[in-house]
């Protein structure tokens, strides 16, 4: 569980071991133990040693409720860009610009994984370098060849996501940065050139390169820890993003929606020869299928006052799985077809901001960033709007579904995320996720 620090991996399939699975067991029993009784009075002040980035399995109520009390707080509005104020273990004259590759969520953890590396990595003086404000590959991901894909370019991060909160992220996670894209005293837009056309771009081994100024690119294979969710977090839309996606909210016109990443693109279905490939009629035949579906359509009728079920999709092929949807009696379905943005990655973030908050989500668990994040957000953002809330940590939807009893607010408490193609299952129904949605790596 990320909140609390155990330990995965991320590589392109998230591996889970046995013991992981036990120690998770273990603290959700004892964290809903002590959350089954309410706290009459506030909870006692953190120790002056508290660090949100090192809660471990023994985690107190206090301990979660103060890391999520911190993490839900609203931001400085501090501008971050005076060189002079940095700490001392921060260069001042010595940085580094994180550059994410691929798709949007596999640019924004490329990103993180640079950030990591160089927080981590002191340069011969002792110090660290200080980070600069990201660049983002701006295209699709497509599990073709790279020359295949076609013309793309790096973009700047605050083109998409909200710089200010972006930094104020990084100052409470305890990174060394400046909240502006180029160098003291280097011209903006002479750097952002130099960005784009990739001049002194290289790995995370070269941090302690001797040139002042260095492009890092990120790999997928570094450890998560317990700052992902707190990272996830800071990503806020742009001011431009945020207006389409408000507006998409009020299209849609309630909370209490499903939503659906729908992985059927071309370049899916070639990919590994269709091994996890999921045809757009068995998608929906899986959820229609899943006794939540019928529920969340009652509770939809009774709430909304709509005799409809708003459906979210997320896919490549919009025309495809309209027509498939358009099959399934009492659903209305609404998708994202670009309008109001003219960059792709501000787009993808459209979709991935309307599917994360959805009051059930359904995705592929295989090989895909943009379910697999918005799984891992959900799991850590139930547990903490229940600390704060004060009630149980909520467990999983399955195991709920049949009580008649149950409320529209159950199941938004419960933000359930559901894959319907695992290495477990192997697309034979849909399986609900308990942290993130990968199957186990055989």
């Amino acid at each position: 569980m990320i909140l609390f620090g155990t330990g995965f991996t991320f590589y392109v399939v998230v591996m889970v071991t046995g013991n992981e699975e036990q120690d998770d067991m273990n603290l959700r029993v004892n964290l809903n133990k002590a959350l089954e009784e309410p706290h009459t009075s506030p909870p006692t002040s953190p120790p002056s040693s508290y660090n949100p980035r090192s809660l471990h399995h023994e985690a107190s109520f206090n301990e979660t409720l103060a890391f999520c009390r911190d993490l839900h707080k609203p931001t400085t509005k501090k501008t971050w860009n005076d060189v002079e104020l940095l700490p001392a273990r921060c260069s001042r004259d010595t940085f580094a610009v994180p550059l994410g590759e691929g798709g949007l969520n596999n640019a924004i953890m490329r990103v993180w994984n640079v950030i990591k590396a160089v927080s981590k990595t002191s340069l011969k003086d002792g110090t660290y370098r200080t980070i600069l404000l990201p660049y983002i590959r701006n295209h699709p991901s497509r599990f073709k060849p790279h020359k295949d894909l076609g013309p793309s370019k790096m973009v700047p991060l605050d083109l998409v996501f909200d710089k200010i909160a972006f930094c104020e992220m990084l100052h409470e996670l305890g990174i060394c940065f400046l909240c502006q894209h180029n160098p003291p005293g280097d011209d903006p837009e002479d750097w952002s050139d130099s960005v784009k056309k990739g001049v002194k771009f290289g790995g995370t081994d070269a941090i302690r390169s001797p040139e002042k100024n260095v492009l890092l690119g990120g790999a997928l294979g570094e450890p998560l820890s317990g700052e992902i969710f707190w990272y996830l977090r800071g990503l806020q839309p742009s001011e431009k993003v945020e207006s389409v996606v408000e507006a998409m909210r009020k299209k849609i016109g309630t909370n209490l929606y499903l939503a659906v990443h729908m992985r059927i693109e071309d370049d899916w279905r070639a990919f590994k020869r269709g091994k996890f490939y999921v045809s757009a009629e068995n998608i929906i035949l899986n959820i229609t299928n899943h006794p939540f579906f019928p529920v969340l359509m009652s509770l939809t009728k009774q709430r909304n006052k709509s005799e409809k079920l708003p459906v979210f999709v997320a896919t490549g092929l919009k025309d495809i799985a309209m027509a498939e949807w358009g099959k399934v009696s009492d659903v209305h379905t609404i998708m994202y077809d670009g309008h109001g943005l003219d960059v792709w990655a501000q787009m993808s973030l459209v979709d991935f901001e309307l599917a994360r908050d959805a009051a059930i989500f359904v995705g592929t668990a295989m090989f895909s960033s943009f379910t697999s994040n918005i799984a891992w957000f959900r799991h850590d953002e139930a547990i903490c709007q229940a600390a704060m809330e004060n009630r149980k940590v909520p467990g999983r939807l399955t195991e709920h579904i049949t009580d008649q009893d149950i409320k529209a607010e159950d199941i938004c408490g419960l933000m359930p995320s559901f894959a319907y193609h695992n290495m477990e299952n192997a697309s034979k129904g849909l399986v609900e996720c308990k942290k993130v949605c990968w199957g186990t790596q055989e």
